[in-house]
């Protein structure tokens, strides 16, 4: 496949369509596919999740609210701010770098009949947390200083980012590319069909939103009744890692989507991942 050229990263949402470009992107079948996978392993994929985000997030807010002060004495809210984002990044790129593995074999297997299950161990998926780690982690703070940069802007650029870049993790992990070429390749697989892709995302991020707010809202109700910061402090990392499963299984869904609609693309195998 032909690496895209630099600029092409800012290109608008709207750009031209691409040749190879053979099909256009349904965000109705993304949402259907992304529920009938979680319908497929809901216990499987909300444990997983559980295991891989909400214990260590919730071990994240505690060393951050003891120690991420002290890192900055001068700035305490800028040092505990610091702690945390580094913090999510680290379990963020081990969090996708476990899962999407295990994402990707429930939509391997459901296009056979009678497929057994998943294809994909507990122990692979610490493996491949481990083994995509570093790149997923490139991958999420190029990610983060980019939308930073681009915040006095106001929010659309960020958005633009966002939708060019949305499919960069799954390209790590499943095609095994470097940092700035999986960025690359998410670009390139959205040409023709960003407004769909904006559209798809709009309507998981707006998911995860009022499942956040009812969080925070049982959090209010929790430190009224005097019941200590812990309660909502593992309420919110539970949903964090719900929201977190959710919004990747939408995530491989849209790429796979997207591999089908370019022409001379087809759907990578499982055992590339850990091959």
């Amino acid at each position: 496949m032909q690496d895209v050229d630099a600029p092409a990263l800012l290109d608008p949402l709207d750009s031209a369509p691409d040749a190879d470009v053979v099909g256009r992107l349904s965000p109705t079948v993304v949402i259907r596919e992304t529920l009938r996978h979680l319908r497929r392993r809901a216990v499987v994929l909300a444990l997983t999740g559980l295991l891989l985000w909400a214990g260590p997030m919730m071990a994240l807010n505690l060393v951050a609210g003891r120690w991420g002060a002290a890192l900055w004495p001068a700035y305490p809210l800028l040092g505990f701010l610091v702690v945390v984002w580094l913090g999510t990044e680290v379990l963020a790129a081990a969090f996708r770098g476990g899962m999407i593995p295990l994402i990707w074999g429930d939509i391997e297997s459901a296009g056979r009949e009678g497929a057994p299950g998943l294809g994909v161990s507990l122990g692979e998926v610490l493996v491949s947390a481990v083994w995509f780690w570093l790149p997923c982690f490139l991958v999420g703070v190029i990610s983060s200083l980019a939308y930073l940069v681009t915040a006095p802007l106001l929010v659309a650029p960020m958005l633009v980012l966002a939708c060019l870049w949305m499919v960069a993790a799954p390209a790590v992990v499943i095609e095994r590319r470097g940092p700035i070429d999986a960025l690359k390749r998410s670009v390139e697989l959205g040409r023709g069909n960003r407004w769909r892709v904006f559209g798809t995302i709009a309507i998981f991020w707006a998911a995860a939103i009022g499942l956040s707010a009812v969080a925070s809202i049982v959090s209010v109700l929790f430190d009224r009744t005097g019941a200590g910061p812990y309660p909502a402090m593992a309420l919110n990392a539970v949903v964090g890692a719900l929201n977190g499963v959710v919004g990747l299984v939408g995530v491989v869904v849209l790429y796979d989507q997207l591999r089908r609609c370019r022409a001379g693309e087809t759907p990578g195998r499982l055992a590339e991942v850990f091959g």
